[in-house]
């Protein structure tokens, strides 16, 4: 899979996916998915055109949205076994105050060549999204490309939505969180060194933190996997800023210790997923020995 941070030409021209797809829940799988086969019945190249709401310098559009869901590099690994061939990511700062019509002229007609154009049926876009899916359709007829519109899909009889997994994971309901996106929830930041103490209490954790743009499940432990050389281990997570051992911490970390397993993984970009809360975060008197 081809990855760019600018709307590039492909070849022949494409199928897209076009939406903010900010963590691949069922209705999001379903438009990519679309777009894949469309692109196989074409021979053409299958792509994602998605807006990085966090990386700009208007915190306005971020914190509305709320934190990210989805790590880079496990999006783009749900892309490639989605059969994606091309991902363009844009930074959203850089078009929110593109007219809708110059959008769809420019990028989707002129520089990314669409063929065919898929998208959400709640799909909106341009200035102020002031543009929806029946505007997208006639500026496809007037510049030269087709457009359909995905119906969302239901979980629970409610919409499946970013949003309603947020809401679940900041309560701790992990495991609606995860029916709702149909598997779950993960993600693989970088195992940093520790302080050792859980090494010494014959306990060794791998050290995730979480960066600041990220939602943060409830402060925890859960019972979780964790992804090593292409093998799931079974693991526990405990999410917090750990107030036992440093009552003045303010990073959220990710301390998942891995049944069976001993190496060195610092530096390691690991996949955990969450399956099931244990109990919410709670200070101790003092540490165990």
């Amino acid at each position: 899979m081809k990855i760019y941070d600018r709307i590039t030409a492909t070849q022949n021209g494409c199928a897209a996916a076009i939406g903010l797809f900010d963590s691949l829940h069922p209705g999001h799988r379903a438009v990519i998915a679309h777009a894949v086969i469309s692109a196989r019945a074409q021979s053409c190249p299958a792509a994602v055109l998605t807006f990085d709401i966090w990386d700009n310098k208007d915190t306005s559009s971020a914190k509305s949205a709320g934190g990210r869901l989805l790590t880079p590099g496990i999006f783009e690994s749900k892309l490639r076994k989605l059969g994606v061939d091309v991902l363009i990511r844009l930074r959203f700062d850089e078009i929110r105050e593109l007219p809708a019509e110059r959008f769809a002229r420019e990028m989707l007609a002129g520089l990314l060549r669409g063929r065919t154009v898929f998208c959400g049926e709640n799909f909106r876009f341009g200035k102020g999204a002031g543009a929806g899916v029946r505007e997208l359709a006639a500026f496809g007829e007037a510049f030269g490309f087709s457009v359909r519109a995905i119906p969302l899909v239901e979980h629970g009889g409610e919409p499946c939505s970013s949003s309603r997994i947020r809401a679940c994971l900041r309560c701790g309901d992990i495991s609606s969180a995860n029916e709702i996106l149909g598997r779950p929830y993960a993600f693989d930041f970088e195992v940093v060194r520790g302080r050792g103490l859980a090494r010494e209490l014959g306990m060794p954790t791998a050290n995730q933190p979480f960066p600041s743009e990220y939602c943060v499940p409830l402060h925890g432990v859960y019972a979780s996997v964790a992804n090593i050389d292409g093998k799931t281990r079974p693991a526990v997570t405990n999410i917090g800023i750990r107030p036992t051992v440093d009552e003045n911490a303010e990073q959220v970390l990710a301390e998942t210790h891995i049944h069976g397993f001993e190496g060195d993984l610092y530096g390691q970009n690991i996949p955990v997923g969450l399956l099931e809360m244990i109990r919410p975060e709670k200070k101790f008197e003092s540490v165990p020995v």
